[in-house]
């Protein structure tokens, strides 16, 4: 997990967000280039934090912020195109038969929360 960083171009400064996660894995860095943690409005961006269980949005200068704990490992966090809501998926690794010790394959759900008021569930 790394470190989001959000450039102010009026301002000509940085602002560190912290710990971002995108993928509910974090060897899922290649679907970074597509990913668009941002509201169509441009006023809030959804990321995951807290080793992917924190539902983290936030406005871009940092100072607006709201955390929703999901109680699950989860990403790909998506704001929907009015903004009232932010979807996302859960993972949850699943050990194969003939060996346990490794983690295949994956238990996936989709979860809905609004984008403003501390409410989650599982769709």
């Amino acid at each position: 997990m790394a470190d989001l960083w959000i450039y102010d171009f009026e301002q000509k400064r940085w602002t560190n967000l912290g710990a971002a996660s995108i993928g509910p894995d974090d060897d899922w860095g290649y679907i970074q280039p597509t990913w668009n943690p941002w509201f169509s409005d441009g006023s809030r961006l959804a990321y995951f934090t807290h080793d992917h269980k924190v539902l983290s949005i936030v406005g871009p200068d940092g100072v607006l912020r709201e955390d929703i704990n999901v109680d699950r490992t989860a990403g790909l966090a998506l704001p929907s195109p009015d903004g009232q809501f932010v979807a996302y998926v859960t993972f949850e690794p699943r050990p194969m038969k003939s060996r346990p010790d490794l983690q295949f394959g994956a238990e996936h759900e989709s979860g809905l929360s609004r984008s403003m008021g501390r409410q989650s569930r599982l769709l």
